[in-house]
């Protein structure tokens, strides 16, 4: 379900946590994606997943980090949009066919601009996590908010 509510910048807390809605990774989009973008063999064939390091098909990192920014701004609609600066990434768990995906954004530093009044500088910590609550990728992005339509 998507948050149709927008979220003031203003309002947002140190510490603040989102939560979003859930979805399942299907192994045909997996497949799907993986052949466009990421077109490794444990990416787009079960037999040669099963033979590597995964032991099992498994999605590209892409694909994760794409479904995770996918609910991470469903779920965290702020006024006026972010606009990405620079991001860590880091995959702590395949993500494998049938997995239920969520994840959970926090507001982890707040900075406001000195030199344009407008502008708010916010920290996030999004963790993707699958139906055992095993963390599969940390995303920790530096955006760029608005506190009026810039």
């Amino acid at each position: 379900m998507e948050n149709t509510s927008k979220i003031n910048v203003m309002d947002l807390k140190i510490g603040q946590s989102f939560l979003s809605d859930k979805t399942e990774m299907k192994k045909e989009n997996m497949i799907e994606f993986a052949k466009e973008f990421d077109p490794q063999p444990f990416h787009v064939d079960e037999e040669a997943g099963k033979d590597s390091f995964f032991r099992t098909l498994a999605a590209s990192g892409w694909h994760s980090a794409g479904v995770t920014m996918n609910l991470m701004i469903n779920s965290f609609p702020i006024e006026h949009g972010i606009v990405g600066s620079n991001i860590e990434l880091k995959w702590t768990k395949p993500v494998v066919p049938g997995d239920i995906l969520q994840v959970k954004t926090t507001v982890t530093d707040i900075y406001q601009s000195t030199s344009k009044p407008n502008n708010v500088f916010l920290t996030l910590k999004t963790e993707t996590f699958n139906q055992d609550k095993e963390i599969c990728q940390i995303l920790v992005s530096h955006v760029l908010a608005f506190k009026e339509k810039p």
